[in-house]
Formats: C-alpha cells, structure tokens, sequence
C-alpha cells in the first residue's frame, strides 16, 4: 500500500494526465494534515518522476479554471 507522501507524489503527477476535481482537494487535505515542506515535496517529486518538472505540474493541478464545473 502507498504511504500518504506517495499519494501526494502521484496526486501531483496525475494532475497533469487528467482533470478531476478531487486531485487538488486530495493534496490539500495531504499537505495540511501533514505540512510537508515544499522544498521536500519538489525534490522527491523530481527525483520519483525525473526529467519531469515540478512547477509545471503543481501548475496543472493548480489551473483551477480548466476543471470542470462541480454538479449541483
């Protein structure tokens, strides 16, 4: 089984594969609970998914306006 920082790692990761919206609310709710330095989650982002950037996917899984809308 994945521990919660390999589930942040790939929450990351899969952000920018596909758009759901519970990807960002899962790493929110991961980092809060946790407080995982930033710096510590680029590094090991980085050296689990090399030649793959980091900002670019914290970007993706920031890009709130290409999710779709929440149902009513």
């Amino acid at each position: 089984m994945a521990s919660d920082y390999d589930i942040l790692l790939n929450k990351i990761y899969v952000s920018g594969r596909r758009i759901e919206w519970k990807d960002p609310f899962d790493a929110a709710y991961l980092v809060r609970k946790y407080q995982w330095p930033i710096e510590q989650v680029k590094r090991d982002f980085e050296r689990k998914f090399p030649s793959q950037s980091f900002e670019i996917f914290m970007g993706a899984l920031l890009s709130f306006e290409d999710y779709p809308e929440l149902p009513d």
